[in-house]
């Protein structure tokens, strides 16, 4: 996979809640490090790790995004707890708008890599 930026987004007319992410991540298994408005553009960071790989995880300034540094496990992993505790849709894309993929329609790590594999909604 490539090491591109995967970012979640919601529809378009909604913001995350800060509150509800930085709960959402204190209750993720294998992430570590979080802060509060530690850099710049970002409110939230913190690291996840997953089957020996690790990923990045910031939510924006403004609320509209949350992004994962690369597209391997970790960063595939993390957007589907995400998936699973918030409650509201999510895209998943990469900086190079690789694929497009709407998370509600992912089963698991596997059904998610062959989405993006096959460049699913570009």
């Amino acid at each position: 996979m490539s090491h591109q930026l995967l970012l979640l987004n919601a529809d378009e007319q909604t913001m995350f809640c800060k509150d509800d992410v930085l709960q959402t991540l204190q209750s993720v298994r294998g992430l570590h490090g979080l802060q509060e408005g530690t850099s710049l553009g970002s409110v939230l960071r913190g690291v996840f790790e997953f089957q020996g790989d690790t990923t990045t995880v910031e939510l924006s300034d403004d609320l509209k995004r949350i992004s994962l540094s690369g597209t391997g496990v970790a960063a595939l992993q993390i957007a589907l707890e995400l998936k699973e505790k918030l409650s509201i849709p999510l895209r998943a894309f990469d900086s190079s708008y690789t694929f497009d993929v709407l998370l509600n329609a992912v089963h698991d790590l596997y059904d998610f890599q062959s989405k993006i594999t096959e460049g699913e909604g570009v």
